[in-house]
């Protein structure tokens, strides 16, 4: 049994049901009008939303919508019918809705979208996709073709152009009437009978007027005059009757020729202004004598000059004598140097000689340039007493010097510098300096003691980890040395 109150309930809900298709149809078409944004499902998407088909046919609905009311074509979509849990998420859904709006702004004004190009597999689909073309959607007003904005080519007259417009819609531009030319226009001047005049139409183009036929018409060919030298008239018959016939201005020879110059002994052959055969003869050659005015050279030099037919010749001078080395010092060819037969030698005199040179060649054998004597006497300030086995010494300051403990007992003395005959210090040559400081088993090359109560000892060139020899002499006193 129906419950008194059931059907009125039904009908409530029914109502209902039209109310808010009612609602919802004016909605879309307030959008769809241009009095507002659309209703958009989820809107806006939150990041990380999912995208649904009703997201998606929403865009296409109010897209075409728009598209018509601006009066251009409806867009055509791939997969026109999206199946939720069927139809996969496409590159070309997104990129056709793009395309789609971007028809609705001028050409200058297109919006941007995130993610522009996109990459089928790669770039996924993401909330501000779908947001931006909303917003776009939203903010699009029609754009209004201006006829002065055409990329088309100025026309040519009676012909048209194609183009783009503001909107990006084709436009076209059409060259103006073409002038039609009015032959009764011709500036041309009446042509007497049997002649042609030139002159310009309505158009601007060139016409002509051709005179009627004469009773006859002179035909030059048919003139039977002979051929008349230059500057002459002949006279004789032509199909008109009595003719003439005039020669070629004569031509006045003015001594041009356009022979090249000849090289001397030679001719060459042109033409004069008169179109005659004319030629050039050159100058007798000259025959060169072996003379050359260049100065005479040095040697290893060459001079320039002319010879006795004015060309250019050259002195070159003997090969200059070479330079001689010795060492570092370069010493020029007939030059000499005093050289040595050693650097340094234990006597009062230094053994030289001089050598010569020539052409690259230096005479004798000596090598070095300079040599010191070491043997000459000289007073030398004592030192401090050493003590060395059971003798005393008192080292001489001619040199400083290491005596060495070689097992025997002897006191060892420390290693350091010596002091070279100019008086200046210098480390390291006789006194390593690894072993400065130190201790060390060598007796170095020519070291003098002063024995306790006059005489010296002279050491001789030893070498390491031997005592070495301590020759006695008399150097002349207490206090006065031989060097060694």
């Amino acid at each position: 049994m129906e419950q008194p109150c059931g059907r009125p309930r039904l009908q409530l809900m029914r109502l209902k049901r039209k109310l808010a298709t009612v609602i919802g149809i004016c909605l879309w078409s307030a959008a769809l009008a241009g009095l507002g944004a659309a209703p958009w499902t989820n809107s806006p998407l939150s990041s990380g939303a999912s995208i649904r088909v009703v997201h998606i046919t929403e865009l296409r609905t109010q897209i075409n919508a728009k598209r018509q009311s601006c009066g251009l074509p409806q867009a055509v979509w791939t997969d026109s019918t999206i199946t939720a849990g069927a139809t996969p998420i496409r590159k070309v859904h997104i990129d056709e809705l793009r395309t789609a709006v971007s028809d609705l702004y001028p050409v200058a004004s297109k919006p941007s979208f995130t993610d522009a190009s996109t990459t089928a597999g790669v770039t996924q689909i993401r909330a501000a996709h779908i947001n931006e073309l909303r917003s776009a959607l939203d903010s699009a007003s029609c754009c209004v073709p201006n006829p002065a904005i055409c990329s088309a080519p100025a026309p040519a007259c009676g012909t048209t152009t194609t183009g783009v417009n503001n909107c990006g819609g084709a436009c076209s531009k059409t060259g103006a009437a073409c002038c039609v030319p009015n032959p009764a226009t011709c500036s041309a001047p009446a042509p007497a009978c049997g002649t042609t005049t030139t002159g310009t139409n309505n158009c601007g183009a060139a016409c002509t007027k051709v005179g009627a036929a004469c009773a006859c018409v002179p035909n030059p060919a048919t003139c039977n005059a002979p051929a008349p030298a230059c500057g002459q008239t002949t006279t004789g018959t032509g199909n008109c009757g009595a003719c003439t016939k005039t020669g070629a201005p004569c031509c006045v020879p003015n001594g041009s020729c356009s022979a090249a110059t000849p090289a001397c002994g030679r001719t060459t052959t042109g033409v004069d202004n008169c179109g005659v055969t004319c030629t050039k003869t050159g100058a007798a050659c000259c025959v060169p004598n072996g003379t050359c005015s260049a100065a005479t050279p040095a040697c290893g030099r060459t001079t320039t000059g002319v010879d006795n037919c004015g060309a250019t010749c050259t002195k070159t001078g003997s090969a200059c004598p070479r330079p001689c080395r010795l060492g570092t010092l370069t010493i020029a060819d007939g030059s000499y140097v005093t050289a040595y037969q050693t650097t340094r030698v234990c006597s009062a005199n230094c053994l030289s000689e001089r050598r010569v040179c020539n052409n690259g060649v230096l005479s004798g054998s000596y090598q070095y340039l300079s040599c010191t004597p070491s043997c000459a006497c000289s007073t030398i300030p004592l030192g401090p007493m050493v003590t060395v086995g059971a003798a005393s010494y008192r080292q001489s300051l001619l040199k400083a010097y290491a005596i060495a403990t070689s097992g025997s007992g002897n006191v060892g003395e420390t290693c350091t510098h010596w002091l070279d005959r100019t008086g200046q210090w210098t480390p390291g040559d006789y006194c390593p300096a690894a072993q400065q400081g130190t201790s060390i088993l060598i007796i170095r090359d020519y070291c003098m003691f002063a024995k306790s109560g006059g005489g010296c000892v002279v050491s001789g060139a030893n070498t390491a980890g031997t005592s070495g020899s301590y020759p006695t002499s008399n150097c002349g006193g207490s206090g006065t040395y031989v060097y060694p």
